[in-house]
């Protein structure tokens, strides 16, 4: 229907009926609506704890490489020491052999 075009009649008295038809209870489709909207509260529900158990999925991954990086850092930093005082320890042996 062009935008120019008046409306007819019976359009009008089915626009009407329709209207009327949702406010047979009253509520003007609230409860149609009030469905709905408990509808989508409980998908959002659903998605919140999917989101949560991924977040918490996720968190437990980057806490164990967290340890790893700890473990990781604590090998290295022993290894160094280790081989630091073998070293001190051959010089001061040579040092003392010189003399």
């Amino acid at each position: 229907m062009a935008p120019d075009e008046p409306v007819l009649r019976r359009e009008m008295d089915q626009l009407r009926e329709d209207v009327h038809r949702l406010d047979d209870h009253g509520t003007r489709g609230v409860a149609a609506m009030q469905s709905q909207l408990t509808d989508v509260i409980k998908d959002i529900l659903e998605l919140k704890s999917e989101v949560s158990a991924r977040f918490d999925a996720h968190q437990r991954v980057h806490e164990r490489d967290e340890a790893q990086r700890v473990a990781s850092r604590r090998w290295a930093v022993g290894t160094f020491l280790i081989a630091l005082g073998i070293v001190v320890t051959l010089l001061l042996n040579i040092t003392f052999h010189l003399r």
